[in-house]
């Protein structure tokens, strides 16, 4: 058995819980979800959107997508979505925050939201607060990052734990991760540092 992959996992995972303490879960829906939070790229599977998001407190720029299917007939279906957007929010509490949207009736609604989504939030403490949307700007090397940067470059080193949504069901026929994209999943979670630091762990072996 190869014990390499195996302390990798096991790193990451230990690494990545210890920069949560006192963290907050941030809960989307299937409509509206992350894309982005600061300059971290949340992925997507296939069936799985991401719909949780644990932050550590601090100030964070989110990177939204609204997207929604409508039935038209009873065989005929529309899907709306918008282009991908940005807001700012505060984590200064603990425990779960929901994001909020009125959902539209129809698609003609469904539409002019889509233009101009506008999006809230219910704290722990029940207070809602209206996302205040921001506008990207082009960095140098052409990565988009938000206006958020230039708030605070301390937010950049939060550590993010993507969590997917537990109600969406597996299709049938597909078994659990194996090892390698386990790995390959929680790589591409850890920070520069936890990735230099694991790297000459193994080297030390």
């Amino acid at each position: 058995m190869n014990i390499r992959p195996v302390i990798l996992l096991l790193t990451l995972l230990v690494g990545g819980h210890l920069g949560l303490a006192h963290s907050a879960t941030v809960n989307f829906s299937q409509e509206l979800y992350p894309l982005q939070v600061n300059e971290q790229e949340i992925e997507h599977s296939l069936f799985n959107k991401v719909t949780k998001l644990t932050l550590a407190p601090g100030k964070y720029a989110l990177k939204l997508k609204y997207s929604d299917l409508y039935e038209l007939d009873y065989d005929e279906h529309e899907v709306v979505e918008s282009e991908p957007f940005w807001v700012t929010m505060l984590i200064d509490q603990e425990g779960d925050y929901q994001l909020l949207f009125k959902r539209p009736v129809d698609v003609a609604q469904a539409e002019q939201f889509a233009k101009k989504p506008s999006v809230a939030v219910r704290q722990p403490d029940n207070q809602v607060v209206t996302l205040v949307r921001i506008k990207p700007m082009v960095m140098h090397g052409g990565d988009v990052v938000s206006q958020q940067k230039m708030v605070s470059s301390a937010v950049q080193a939060t550590q993010v734990l993507v969590q997917p949504s537990s109600s969406v069901a597996k299709p049938k026929g597909v078994s659990h991760p194996d090892a390698f994209s386990m790995l390959e999943f929680w790589w591409q979670q850890a920070n520069d540092a936890q990735r230099v630091a694991f790297l000459e762990k193994i080297k030390g072996q």
